[in-house]
């Protein structure tokens, strides 16, 4: 929360730095159990492990690479422009030229999410709603209904808990669950959308088929349909249609919302670059400067 409501850099930074000293904690037991994960995966013939769980996902590493290489082609030059507008955004914010920013000033830990650079507060738009109620009902309106999912799961806050969320297809039986730590704003109206894209995909999978084929064909088909309904909070339709939001205060911020989720989708495909190429780099050789 610092990183995003503070202006002043000193303080940025400090936040920023405290956030890494995890890294230390953990450094050691992370690259011991990288290279443990490597010497099985040699033993069973693979060059890496990085490399065992593609194949074993039925995916081709020298397939994947070249994907990687054809979105950053893609993509290069639509993020390099809208890199610049977030400079120039931020800069003004903080009072600071462009080439003063610094990895603290981009509002995020890992520039894994985009700065809020339009005038657009989603929040405002879910602030006095009941988000199960919405993902309730939008889920039944496309024949889909949730009901017995909601009743099972455990959706709001408190102490102690697991803070973040994931669903989870307890027996591949229709005994699906979700966990949130639901508050009235955007980020959890796209959580929850993303959770419960995943638990239909679960709930209704086919039950004529046999137990061990009542699972999704691959990850990236149940994460493909979770994105795909997550975005729909940042929809400005989807606001009208289905949160209820009056069609004149949408139409107001109707292209900040799109500017918003474009700009959202960008960033999000560079962290993506930077997880595949890190993680494939580590597994091929853990004993040098990460």
């Amino acid at each position: 929360m610092i990183l995003k409501t503070e202006t002043n850099s000193e303080k940025l930074k400090n936040a920023w730095l405290a956030s890494k000293q995890i890294g230390a904690v953990v450094a050691d037991s992370v690259l011991q159990l990288v290279k443990m994960r490597n010497e099985a995966a040699r033993e069973l013939g693979f060059a890496n492990y990085h490399a065992m769980k593609l194949n074993l996902s039925e995916q081709d590493p020298e397939q994947i690479g070249k994907l990687f290489d054809e979105l950053d082609s893609l993509t290069a030059n639509a993020f390099a422009g809208l890199k610049d507008e977030i400079d120039n955004y931020l800069a003004r914010k903080y009072r600071i030229k462009k080439s003063e920013l610094m990895p603290w000033h981009y509002q995020n830990r890992f520039f894994q999410e985009a700065p809020k650079i339009y005038q657009v507060d989603l929040d405002e738009f879910y602030k006095d709603k009941d988000l199960v109620e919405i993902v309730r009902n939008y889920y039944a309106g496309i024949g889909l209904p949730i009901d017995e999912v909601i009743e099972q799961s455990d959706l709001f806050e408190r102490k102690g808990k697991y803070q973040h969320a994931y669903s989870t297809d307890i027996d591949r039986e229709g005994d699906v669950r979700v966990v949130c730590n639901v508050k009235p704003n955007y980020n959890w109206m796209n959580t929850l959308l993303h959770e419960f894209g995943h638990s239909v995909y679960d709930k209704y999978s086919d039950r004529n088929l046999p137990w061990v084929l009542r699972e999704p064909a691959h990850t990236f088909t149940t994460e493909a349909i979770a994105m795909m309904f997550g975005r729909f909070a940042a929809n400005p339709d989807w606001l009208t249609g289905v949160a209820g939001v009056p069609r004149n205060t949408v139409e107001k911020v109707a292209d900040a919302c799109r500017k918003s989720q474009r700009l959202d989708q960008l960033v999000f495909s560079r962290w993506a670059q930077v997880m595949y190429r890190f993680e494939k780099s580590m597994y091929q050789n853990p004993d040098q400067d990460l």
